[in-house]
Parts: C-alpha cells; structure tokens; sequence
C-alpha cells in the first residue's frame, strides 16, 4: 500500500473542511496526484476499510472526487456496502453517487438487489433505501445534474436490459414485502408500493396482498405511508413522514454480498 494514504486521510481529518482553505488545495493536488496510478491491491484493501469506519468514511468519497470517474470501479463492492450500513438515508446518497459515476445505475442498482436477495434483514432495508438514489439516477436529467462526468450507460448489464431491472426490482420488492415481516424491511419497502393495476398482471395478486398487508399494518408508518399510495384524498393536504431511524449494525461489514 502506497503509504501515503493514511498520511493524506490525516491531513484531511485535521484540516478545516472550506474549500476555499489554501491547504485544502494542496490536498487535493496531492490525493489528485496519488491517483495519477492505478489503486493496488492493498489500496483497495485500505479504502475498504476506511469505508467501513463511519468516522472516516468520507475521506474516500473525498478522494474519489478529485479523481476521474473510472477511480471508484475497484471500490464498487465497499461503497455498495458503506451505502447499505449508512442509517441515514439521506447521507446513504454519498455512496450511490460515485458507484454510478464509475459504472451508471443499472450495474448499481444490481449490486444492491444482490444485497436484498442475499443478506441480513439490515442489509436489505439499507438496500432498498439506497435504491432510492441509484434508480432516481437513471433519470439522465436528475443524473447529469449532479453528476458531471458519469460513465455512459452501456445497453445492457449482466445480460439485462434496463427495463428488466426495473421490472426485477419491482418483483423482488413485492415479494419481500409480502414475504419478510422484519419491521425496517417493511418501512423501506413501502414507499416503494405502488396499486395493483399499476402492476403488470403477473404481479397483481401479490401486489393485492401487499396492500392488504400495508393497510392493516399495525406499524403507523407502515400503515400511513400505505393510505397516502392506496386511499388518496385530493382535497387533503398529504405530509409524508421521515423514515423511522434504523440504529446501526453491529458487525463487520467487510465481507462481500453473497453471489
């Protein structure tokens, strides 16, 4: 590992963080010039594990946006992971992003639903939550807007087209929802919930049980969330309450998404 990462991390940690600071430039010159090589393979080890600290995960996000937009491709994996295990999620966005300038939102959206197909009950309501960003990307207006230099979408990934990710997120989300009673599962998925008909016909009996699973929830927002998509009411001013907090995961988030 080139040993100036963690003297760059501490310089980064100590400095104040306005952009206009004269040594802030000096850092960013410096991690610019770090990244002029391709990262190794202890680099990657390194990130990935700064990734998983929360107190210093920025850093990477940091140092990827001094970089092109290829520099985050062998930090793919740790990103998805810092997104997943970020409670908070409207900061879990700060992970989406770089992942979708290195390899645009379908190959993101498809780590993810790795992560809802596969994992703890934690790491799929993390999951669903980043979806959020990594699907609003595909919109390429909400995409370039903040995103300057994002990689070109390619046709298809994985064999799949974009419209059959979209529609295998839309049964995977369905199915979870009916299938997994986890309560932060539930309140992830069900702003995603749409009314049957709006399904396709295959999808609509287990989209009937989702709403009758929404309506009845005991689970406030689980149960306001669901009468704002089903039991609208134009003349009714609608406030959406905040995701109820997720408290942090315990253990290590290093080990890869199961294949």
């Amino acid at each position: 590992m080139a040993t100036a990462w963690p003297a760059l991390l501490e310089w980064w940690y100590e400095r104040p963080r306005a952009s206009d600071d004269p040594e802030r430039k000096r850092l960013r010159a410096a991690v610019k010039e770090e990244l002029d090589r391709p990262l190794s393979a202890s680099d990657v080890a390194w990130f990935a594990a700064v990734l998983a600290d929360h107190d210093r995960n920025r850093f990477v996000l940091f140092t990827l946006r001094q970089g092109p937009n290829t520099a985050g491709v062998p930090l793919l994996e740790p990103l998805l992971r810092a997104a997943v295990y970020e409670t908070n999620p409207s900061f879990n966005r700060l992970f989406v992003e770089p992942c979708v300038r290195c390899v645009g939102w379908q190959t993101t959206t498809q780590g993810l639903l790795r992560f809802l197909a596969t994992r703890s009950d934690f790491e799929k309501a993390g999951a669903v939550n980043a979806l959020y960003w990594s699907i609003g990307y595909s919109n390429p207006v909400i995409r370039d807007s903040r995103i300057k230099d994002a990689v070109p979408d390619p046709p298809e990934s994985e064999e799949e087209t974009p419209t059959d990710t979209i529609r295998r997120l839309d049964t995977m989300l369905l199915e979870e929802f009916v299938g997994n009673p986890d309560i932060h599962v539930r309140r992830s998925i069900v702003t995603w919930l749409r009314k049957p008909g709006d399904y396709p016909p295959h999808l609509r009996t287990l989209a009937e049980e989702a709403r009758r699973i929404a309506l009845a929830h005991p689970d406030g927002f689980i149960r306001g969330r669901a009468e704002i998509a089903y039991l609208p009411r134009p003349d009714t001013r609608v406030e959406f309450s905040p995701l109820p907090h997720r408290a942090p995961e315990t253990h290590a988030i290093n080990e890869p998404p199961d294949r």
